[in-house]
Protein backbone atom coordinates (compact mmCIF):
# COMPACT_ATOMS: atom_id res chain seq x y z
CA UNK A 1 0.00 0.00 0.00
CA UNK A 2 2.94 2.35 0.48
CA UNK A 3 3.75 2.26 -3.21
CA UNK A 4 0.19 3.31 -3.99
CA UNK A 5 0.41 6.20 -1.56
CA UNK A 6 3.81 7.20 -2.92
CA UNK A 7 2.54 7.29 -6.49
CA UNK A 8 -0.48 9.29 -5.42
CA UNK A 9 1.83 11.83 -3.80
CA UNK A 10 4.02 11.82 -6.93
CA UNK A 11 0.98 12.75 -9.00
CA UNK A 12 0.15 15.53 -6.56
CA UNK A 13 3.72 16.87 -6.71
CA UNK A 14 3.61 16.87 -10.51
CA UNK A 15 0.36 18.85 -10.41
CA UNK A 16 1.88 21.36 -8.01
CA UNK A 17 4.88 21.79 -10.30
CA UNK A 18 2.54 22.43 -13.21
CA UNK A 19 0.52 24.91 -11.16
CA UNK A 20 3.70 26.78 -10.26
CA UNK A 21 4.60 27.04 -13.97
CA UNK A 22 1.17 28.50 -14.70
CA UNK A 23 1.49 31.02 -11.87
CA UNK A 24 5.00 31.98 -12.98
CA UNK A 25 3.76 32.44 -16.55
CA UNK A 26 1.48 35.23 -15.33
CA UNK A 27 4.52 37.29 -14.27
CA UNK A 28 6.87 36.91 -17.25
CA UNK A 29 7.03 38.49 -20.70
CA UNK A 30 4.87 36.90 -23.43
CA UNK A 31 7.90 35.29 -25.07
CA UNK A 32 8.59 33.21 -21.96
CA UNK A 33 4.93 32.66 -21.14
CA UNK A 34 4.32 30.18 -23.96
CA UNK A 35 7.29 28.04 -22.93
CA UNK A 36 6.10 27.88 -19.31
CA UNK A 37 2.54 27.03 -20.32
CA UNK A 38 3.78 24.32 -22.67
CA UNK A 39 5.87 22.87 -19.84
CA UNK A 40 2.85 23.01 -17.52
CA UNK A 41 0.75 21.20 -20.11
CA UNK A 42 3.33 18.43 -20.29
CA UNK A 43 3.38 18.14 -16.52
CA UNK A 44 -0.42 17.94 -16.33
CA UNK A 45 -0.33 15.18 -18.96
CA UNK A 46 2.29 13.34 -16.92
CA UNK A 47 0.13 13.64 -13.79
CA UNK A 48 -2.91 12.26 -15.62
CA UNK A 49 -0.83 9.31 -16.80
CA UNK A 50 0.41 8.70 -13.26
CA UNK A 51 -3.11 8.77 -11.80
CA UNK A 52 -4.55 6.64 -14.62
CA UNK A 53 -1.97 3.92 -14.04
CA UNK A 54 -2.69 4.09 -10.33
CA UNK A 55 -6.44 3.70 -10.87
CA UNK A 56 -5.86 0.74 -13.18
CA UNK A 57 -3.63 -0.95 -10.61
CA UNK A 58 -6.18 -0.35 -7.85
CA UNK A 59 -8.94 -1.88 -9.98
CA UNK A 60 -6.85 -5.01 -10.44
CA UNK A 61 -6.11 -5.21 -6.70
CA UNK A 62 -9.79 -4.71 -5.90
CA UNK A 63 -10.79 -7.68 -8.06
CA UNK A 64 -8.40 -9.86 -6.04
CA UNK A 65 -10.42 -9.34 -2.87
CA UNK A 66 -13.45 -11.60 -2.34
CA UNK A 67 -16.84 -9.98 -2.49
CA UNK A 68 -18.32 -9.26 0.92
CA UNK A 69 -21.63 -10.82 -0.04
CA UNK A 70 -22.21 -13.60 -2.53
CA UNK A 71 -25.44 -12.78 -4.40
CA UNK A 72 -26.22 -16.48 -4.92
CA UNK A 73 -25.68 -17.57 -1.29
CA UNK A 74 -27.16 -14.53 0.41
CA UNK A 75 -30.55 -14.44 -1.27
Amino acid sequence: MLSISARNELGNVIIERANSRVERSKKVPPAEKQALLKEAHGLYTQAVTTFTKLVDELKVKLTQYPAALDPVKDE
